[in-house]
């Protein structure tokens, strides 16, 4: 069993630092070299982020068997509207190797990778590969009940941790089928260097996010990147950093749910199964909060988290078509990968709001707290959540259409945008059912396993054939008929003015 009592935060504690870089992360290769070793030492560590420090150094040389086994650890978590403290403790927590537990296999830091570029401007002529700068360097705790900086690789550890292990419990109480052990990565330096003709450099980082990747030391991982210095709270309680937030760390998990439940793993559509399909499409999944860019992710780096001399797996955006069901033009494609990845978004936010028993956690998350609030009927700049004729026709353009500067301002051929209406339309009928939050979880599930078998299936899907799955789970109907009342009708009707006439139509939806 865990507890969590809550504790008081003295600012004594706190090493406060401001951030004078933006910063980046990484993607694998899949060749082998026998013998070779993935992981570092802590003779090796790189602190290449300014304004994160390495807390207790002696912890992380220290031989295993002379550092003391951690029962309870201090976290930091955003409660809708400041930071608050609490302690933490479990038996099954491991700290001596690096910080364990759970659906966490290990946790690491150091990563550096860096990728040159002969442009001045983002992204032009950058090198299809990545240089290794440091390798990851296994994150251990020494100090039992200790307060960590708030800046400090154990203090960002720790949180995002012990936040994980409660998102763990949550699933474990829905479902008793296990997930696949994860790797942690903290504040990975993803770096890309612009060389100018003139000679001068400059550098950028990719900060402000969080992510989940299909493999990273063999496993998926959870990617916690640093905050931009622009968002920084320092000691300020009343601003938060993105791994303090549940409900963002439930999202990122929420995509572990649907790759392990599903059988599919993620946008790349491959089953895990006897039965593979064609790898297609980007392998990651991520929360991007405060992005600008409402395209696909981690699109600005080509092969980051490379490592090719190691048996990582590939991050790299593809193109090619996925059971010839990919639509492409002058500059863009929506091909399956994109319609799931859409679905994946809205499932990912529907998990965060299961697990965080309600939405009321996105609050105060900027860009998130009405624009990906499942119980928001309108995006925060106004605009309704409908998947209409026009969303539909923006989504499948064939140009890409320039993102808005309002981060919280829809951008219709984002996969987040489209998840957010998804996860709005399904979570007003799991409310009209009155699901509580565990209801909602275990319904979650079996639509998740819905989606894998019509994925399974093979041929073509559509969005809509995908959300429908769910609106069978989450009204407990098992057949290819759902009957709906009225009101149920009217409020899906709202949210999904295309598709409820296109299954009406083919006699699979009826309203009495």
């Amino acid at each position: 069993m865990f507890r969590v009592q809550k504790v008081v935060e003295f600012p004594s504690l706190v090493v406060a630092a401001v951030l004078s870089l933006p910063w980046t992360l990484v993607g694998c290769g899949e060749k082998k070299v026998a013998n070779e070793n993935p992981l570092g030492d802590s003779s090796q560590l790189n602190e290449v982020l300014q304004g994160y420090q390495v807390s207790d150094r002696s912890c992380i040389s220290s031989l295993d068997g002379q550092k003391p086994k951690v029962s309870t650890l201090v976290y930091r978590v955003w409660n809708g509207s400041r930071i608050n403290t609490y302690s933490f403790s479990d038996s099954s927590i491991e700290s001596r190797g690096s910080l364990s537990g759970g659906v966490v296999a290990e946790t690491v830091m150091n990563v550096h990778q860096v990728v040159d570029c002969s442009g001045p401007s983002q992204n032009e002529g950058c090198s299809d590969d990545s240089k290794t700068i440091s390798k990851p360097v296994l994150l251990p705790i020494c100090q039992e009940s200790f307060l960590y900086p708030r800046t400090s690789y154990e203090g960002i550890a720790v949180s995002s941790f012990t936040n994980i292990f409660s998102i763990y419990k949550y699933y474990q109480s829905i479902e008793p089928q296990d997930l696949p052990k994860v790797s942690l990565v903290v504040l990975p330096a993803l770096e890309r260097r612009y060389t100018s003709p003139g000679g001068g450099e400059r550098r950028d980082f990719q900060f402000d996010n969080l992510s989940f990747v299909d493999s990273f030391l063999e496993k998926p991982a959870f990617v916690i990147y640093p905050t931009s210095s622009q968002r920084q709270p320092g000691e300020e309680p009343l601003a938060l950093n993105l791994w303090e937030s549940s409900w963002t760390l439930a999202h990122e998990f929420g995509h572990l749910v649907l790759s392990a439940v599903s059988g599919v793993q993620k946008s790349a559509l491959l089953l895990n199964s006897s039965h593979q399909l064609m790898d297609a499409g980007r392998q990651h999944e991520s929360f991007d909060a405060f992005s600008k860019s409402s395209g696909g992710l981690f699109s600005f780096f080509g092969k980051f988290f490379v490592f090719k001399q190691f048996s990582f797996s590939s991050l790299e955006p593809r193109s090619e078509s996925f059971l010839n069901n990919s639509l492409q033009w002058n500059g863009r494609m929506v091909s399956p990968q994109e319609i799931w990845s859409a679905v994946n978004e809205g499932y990912a936010d529907l998990f965060a709001t299961a697990a965080s028993n309600g939405s009321s956690l996105t609050q105060g998350v900027p860009c998130i707290a009405v624009s990906r609030n499942p119980d928001q009927g309108s995006f925060q700049t106004g605009e309704a959540k409908s998947i209409s004729t026009f969303v539909l026709s923006q989504f499948m353009a064939s140009e890409p259409i320039p993102p808005a500067r309002n981060c919280s301002a829809p951008g219709y051929q984002s996969p987040h945008t489209l998840g957010a209406i998804i996860a709005y339309g399904l979570r007003q009928l799991s409310l009209s059912y009155g699901q509580d939050s565990t209801a909602l979880g275990k319904n979650l599930v079996v639509w998740a396993r819905r989606m894998g078998a019509v994925v399974r299936r093979g041929g073509t899907f559509q969005m809509s054939q995908l959300v429908f799955e769910g609106v069978k789970s989450f009204s407990n109907q098992s057949s290819d008929t759902v009957v709906l009342a009225t009101s149920q009708c009217q409020s899906l009707y709202s949210t999904f003015p295309v598709w409820f006439g296109e299954w009406q139509q083919a006699r699979q939806l009826y309203c009495r």
